[in-house]
């Protein structure tokens, strides 16, 4: 299996995975927060999917935030919430973001989510599969970070990625635990 192989099989098996783990939640289950400080699934889920978005647009292909999904695809007109300038490097994927601007991002459907997270994705996996396997090996294009390679972004945003699943699957079983009927 070569490198490129590897990576768009993490992709597909994160997405499958994510399905499966949103499939049939309802919103309360979504928006519920263990604690005052803590993300919600919906904001989880939402981040997983900007930070797919935005890499590919701003860091692999250089292009200026307005062409993100997000901006393209109509989620700003439909949610009334433009990210940019907000948190970390103003790239307004929740990393850095105060408890006041995380509880501004809007609390989508399940639906919405994976139709937000499926069109990040299919543009991501079709950026890679686009990509020459020696370009994994250069600097992305748009990156703020000149030492780090395609791969090591995609690398990055795998670990992340499955890192949030983990958590958005620990936040469904307290729910459960917490609303099971004795």
């Amino acid at each position: 299996m070569t490198d490129k192989e590897l990576l768009l099989d993490l992709f597909q098996t994160l997405s499958e995975v994510l399905h499966r783990t949103l499939q049939d939640l309802p919103l309360d289950v979504l928006r519920w927060q263990p604690d005052e400080e803590a993300n919600n699934i919906a904001v989880t889920v939402w981040h997983i999917s900007r930070a797919f978005d935005l890499f590919k647009v701003r860091f692999f292909e250089d292009q200026a935030p307005e062409e993100e999904l997000w901006h393209t695809r109509g989620w700003v007109a439909k949610t009334g919430y433009d990210p940019r300038g907000i948190g970390h490097r103003e790239l307004g994927n929740l990393a850095g973001y105060t408890l006041e601007e995380a509880g501004a991002v809007p609390i989508l459907s399940a639906e919405d989510l994976l139709s937000y997270f499926d069109q990040a994705h299919g543009a991501m996996v079709a950026y890679l599969l686009d990509l020459a396997a020696e370009a994994l090996l250069q600097p992305a294009a748009g990156s703020p970070l000149e030492e780090y390679t395609i791969y090591r972004w995609l690398r990055n945003l795998l670990v992340d990625g499955y890192g949030h699943l983990g958590e958005i699957k620990a936040i469904v079983h307290m729910w459960e635990r917490k609303n099971r009927t004795v």
